[in-house]
């Protein structure tokens, strides 16, 4: 799919670099658990914290769904899945904070939804099939071979 793309969000997938004194690659600190968190680097990074996910939400650049991959993962991120409507709706309100902060209404962007069957969606960044979506009518998937990635499209609400 050859869309330009105005927004990219991004997931940090945390590896510890040493598991012997949980310090990590990035040289971030440890949730109070002792697990693995990038909750206290906002400063650093502008992310938003969703239970145990961290996201990072910005306007770099225009590009296909393989150059979103390769800029997340460049960055130690993974592009984004939803699995759950509370995810849904939490990225709708970290969206409209970040759009009534840019003064923007609209974006698209690309999730790592991609198509491997005919009927049959997975997330790539998670290896989770697409089970919770939500496709907006106009653009639910069809058996159009050319439409195999998800393009999420944000204007006061979320779909797909």
């Amino acid at each position: 799919m050859n869309s330009t793309i105005l927004l990219i969000i991004c997931i940090f997938a945390l590896v510890p670099a040493f598991s012997t004194n949980n310090v990590l690659s990035l040289g971030l600190g440890s949730n109070e658990d002792g697990e693995p968190s990038f909750s206290n680097c906002s400063p650093r990074v502008p992310l938003v914290h969703y239970k145990s996910t961290s996201y990072y939400i910005g306007s770099i650049y225009n590009g296909t769904q393989t150059q979103a991959e390769i800029f997340c993962s460049y960055h130690g991120m993974r592009l984004l899945s939803i699995e759950s409507d509370a995810e849904n709706n939490f990225l709708i309100s970290a969206l409209s904070e970040h759009f009534e902060a840019t003064r923007k209404v609209t974006f698209a962007f690309w999730s790592s939804g991609r198509r491997y069957d005919e009927d049959e969606w997975m997330w790539v960044s998670t290896g989770i099939p697409v089970e919770y979506a939500n496709w907006n009518p106009p653009n639910e998937p069809t058996h159009n071979p050319n439409e195999d990635c998800i393009l999420m499209r944000y204007t006061y609400f979320l779909a797909f």
